[in-house]
């Protein structure tokens, strides 16, 4: 996954998560990573 900015804002982070066409992971993985990765910093 391509992430230029980890603190980007909250809408674009997850939004690009969401549309990755590259990423093999499922929805539910996406959303728990991203949850994940909020929580960490």
């Amino acid at each position: 996954m391509r992430h230029s900015n980890k603190k980007m804002n909250g809408k674009t982070f997850v939004t690009e998560i969401y549309f990755d066409p590259n990423s093999k992971d499922t929805f539910q993985d996406k959303l728990l990573k991203a949850v994940q990765s909020e929580r960490k910093e």
